[in-house]
């Protein structure tokens, strides 16, 4: 009975790593691919044309300080 005990617990053990690497596996690439499209998304905002279409705040802040400036003189 003992013996077919530990059986049973190193089998389970050994299922569960199985999944448990393969989760893992899965949770990097899913984080690597976040990160990713954070930084590309993070370059694309530095583009005005793009930050336009992706951003709709930018065309609710006002009128930026440079032409301001030049419509006073």
């Amino acid at each position: 009975m003992r013996n077919d005990k530990d059986s049973r617990t190193e089998s389970y053990i050994h299922m569960f790593l199985i999944f448990s690497n393969r989760i893992e596996r899965y949770m990097k690439f899913i984080l690597y691919v976040c990160c990713c499209l954070l930084i590309v998304s993070q370059i694309a905002l530095r583009i005005p044309w793009i930050r336009g279409i992706i951003s709709h705040v930018d065309k609710l802040e006002g009128v930026p300080i440079s032409t301001e400036m030049k419509s006073k003189k």
